[in-house]
């Protein structure tokens, strides 16, 4: 049963108030947003993670795109538990940054009389504590968990010798997943990486 205008209205107002400091779309189903709020709204620009493309909520990575699109399906679904899920987003010359996809609440006075108006996304600016640095890393640029530990140890100032010392093998294996990594974040030296690195350290936007 399709919701009313006061109806919607009135979900809209309720989800504004809820959302107001925090950049958060409320968009329906196949993407198409309903609702910004003012920061959501202001992170639509150029070059930046995210921006709307025919009304269309779309991730300015095309991987994450595909992932992002996805995440909204299955949280506006009118599955009996639509699915909450977390997407990673990229931008040229950005940190990388996290999403969350969350389902609405749903209206009605029983089982029978709801509807799902679509999904929230939440925009973190910021590396969530909840997500440790490795995965985060590992996400972010396609990597081994081993590779990431590597580039993240290189990013603390260790030595190829010291990480061999550490994780107790050779020093020609670690070198060999150093240059995985290096070709990985599209980089070509290890200074280069530690610069990569550093963005997840940066402040929150």
């Amino acid at each position: 049963m399709p919701l009313s205008d006061d109806d919607l209205d009135a979900a809209r107002t309720a989800w504004l108030i809820a959302a107001f400091d925090v950049a958060a779309f409320l968009c329906r189903e196949d993407g198409s947003i309903v609702e910004c709020t003012p920061k959501a709204e202001a992170s639509l620009k150029p070059g930046g993670y995210l921006y709307a493309l025919n009304g269309v909520l779309t991730a300015r990575h095309p991987q994450d795109d595909i992932a992002l699109k996805d995440a909204i399906a299955a949280a506006g679904s009118q599955r009996p538990q639509p699915v909450a899920a977390t997407v990673l987003l990229r931008a040229p010359g950005l940190p990388p940054r996290l999403a969350e996809v969350a389902p609405l609440p749903r209206l009605g006075q029983s089982a029978h009389d709801t509807i799902q108006l679509g999904a929230t996304v939440m925009v973190a600016f910021g590396t969530p504590r909840a997500m440790p640095a490795v995965a985060l890393v590992q996400r972010a640029f396609g990597l081994t968990e081993a590779e990431a530990e590597i580039a993240l140890a290189l990013g603390d100032g260790q030595t190829i010798e010291r990480i061999a010392e550490v994780r107790e093998t050779s020093m020609a294996t670690v070198r060999t997943q150093v240059k995985a990594v290096l070709a990985k974040t599209e980089v070509s030296t290890q200074a280069q990486l530690v610069g990569v690195l550093a963005r997840f350290n940066s402040r929150p936007l």
